[in-house]
C-alpha cells in the first residue's frame, strides 16, 4: 500500500513541513467581500470607501471586540468581475495569531443597455429583417455619453 517511493514516511503524517495541518494556523481566516460597480464605474475607474466590522483583540490579549475600520479602494479601468482586491493583515484578529486578509471580489451591477463579455460591451437591439439587410443606422450612446 501507499504511494510509491514514498518509503516509510508513514503516509502524510512525515511530512512535517506542511504548515498548518494538524498544527496551529499561520494567521486569522481571510474574510470576502462582494463589491458591486457598475459599468460606468468600471469604465472609468473610481474610488470606493468601505467600512467593515472586524475583531480586534484586547489589551489583555485573551478577548477581542469589534471595530470598524475604513478602507479605500481605487478600481481601475481595466478591473473587470472577478476581480480581487487583498488587503492582508486587515481582518479579524484572533488570539496568538496573526491577522487574516481581507479580499473584495470585483462583481458588476446589470446595466440598462450593456452587457459585457471581457473587455467588449454588448447592446442587442431587434431589428426588422428588412432594415437588416438593406441597411440601418442606429445612433447609440457610449457609456460616457458620446
Amino acid at each position: 500500500g501507499g504511494f510509491p517511493g514514498m518509503g516509510d514516511m508513514g503516509g502524510m503524517g512525515g511530512m512535517g513541513g506542511m504548515g498548518g495541518m494538524g498544527g496551529r494556523p499561520r494567521k486569522g481566516e481571510t474574510v470576502e467581500y462582494e463589491l458591486y460597480c457598475t459599468l460606468e464605474e468600471l469604465h472609468n475607474g473610481t474610488t470606493k470607501n468601505m467600512k467593515i466590522t472586524r475583531a480586534r483583540v484586547n489589551p489583555d490579549g485573551k478577548t477581542t471586540r469589534n471595530e470598524e475600520h475604513g478602507v479605500q479602494i481605487d478600481i481601475k479601468r481595466v478591473w473587470k468581475k472577478g476581480t480581487r482586491i487583498t488587503f492582508e493583515g486587515e481582518g479579524d484578529e484572533v488570539p496568538g495569531i496573526p491577522p487574516g486578509d481581507i479580499v473584495f471580489v470585483i462583481q458588476e451591477k446589470p446595466h440598462a443597455r450593456f452587457e459585457r463579455d471581457g473587455y467588449d460591451l454588448i447592446h442587442q437591439i431587434a431589428i426588422p429583417l428588412w432594415e437588416a439587410l438593406c441597411g440601418y443606422n442606429l445612433e447609440l450612446r457610449t457609456l460616457d455619453d458620446r
